[in-house]
């Protein structure tokens, strides 16, 4: 749909009459339909409208918006269950340039996202996430998942002091995303996994599983879908990493035992294939049998 109120907005803020917009492009009485029905004009009036005004079509029309959130939104989907490359498919179906300014630092993130989680490419990444925390106008939502993405990069690079930093950061913000709407949720469960990932991986078991109570607690008062069998399946691994000497009769193995079959019970309903192979090789590795 055409936005007249956007191109009656802009003529004001430049103290420009419709009939100054008007002249050498069309009628004034095209303007006054535009601006007060948002009746849409020939694409030339329309092109030249928006050059006089400075507008890019992005601006003027909510379908590209619609469509680029659109993409987004199914790009995330795609990341959540581990499908990277049809998310880099779906991704570079949007051109930069194209991409409308409110939507501009999420494409960014998802971009630096992508490069790091399917491309493992951590330059780009660096440079995309850097240039999102460095806007004026960010989302709690993008500003948490940019800290979250840097904590991933600086692990990965074995850098396990910046990492904690940043997964310390992501963690310090990410209780003021939005939780009424699914990407909200999606964002806090990821960053969740993420810093408690980190915590289990540098032996600080005690305090990833509090990071992972917390979101299963918080999934468990939400009213949105979103993955949860990782955190489930982080507990086990936590309970199972620090049992020394291990033996699967103890206590712990057989509550990492049962969180494994929860696990594997939601992975099967989000056909999470990753988790799915994850908690087989967990189990295997401890000798653990989850079939009932």
């Amino acid at each position: 749909m055409l936005l007249g109120k956007v191109i009656a907005e802009r003529r004001k803020s430049l103290g420009l009459s419709q009939s100054d917009l008007a002249t050498d492009i069309c009628t004034q009485a095209t303007i006054s339909k535009i601006e007060a029905k948002n009746i849409e004009p020939m694409l030339n009036i329309l092109v030249k409208i928006c050059l006089k005004l400075n507008l890019t079509l992005n601006e003027v029309f909510s379908e590209f918006s619609d469509l680029t959130e659109q993409t987004l939104n199914e790009v995330d989907r795609l990341v959540d269950i581990y499908k990277l490359a049809e998310a880099q498919h779906e991704l570079d179906k949007l051109q930069a340039d194209a991409v409308p300014a409110e939507l501009k630092n999420r494409y960014f993130f998802t971009k630096g996202n992508l490069a790091l989680i399917y491309q493992g490419d951590y330059e780009n990444a660096l440079f995309y996430l850097n240039v999102v925390l460095q806007a004026t106008e960010l989302t709690p939502a993008t500003r948490t998942l940019a800290f979250n993405g840097l904590g991933i990069i600086y692990f990965e690079k074995k850098e396990d002091d910046k990492a904690r930093y940043y997964f310390e950061q992501a963690l310090a913000t990410v209780w003021q995303v939005e939780t009424d709407n699914i990407s909200g949720t999606r964002a806090i469960l990821k960053v969740l996994n993420n810093v408690s990932k980190f915590y289990s991986k540098i032996g600080e078991y005690q305090k990833s599983n509090e990071i992972t109570q917390k979101a299963i607690h918080f999934y468990g008062q939400s009213t949105n879908l979103a993955s949860i069998e990782q955190f489930y399946f982080r507990i086990a691994a936590n309970l199972l990493a620090s049992l020394q000497p291990y033996h699967k009769k103890a206590p712990e193995a057989l509550a990492a035992r049962d969180y494994l079959r929860k696990a594997q019970f939601l992975a099967q309903l989000t056909d999470n294939q990753v988790v799915l192979q994850h908690i087989d090789e967990l189990a295997a590795k401890y000798g653990l049998k989850l079939e009932c």
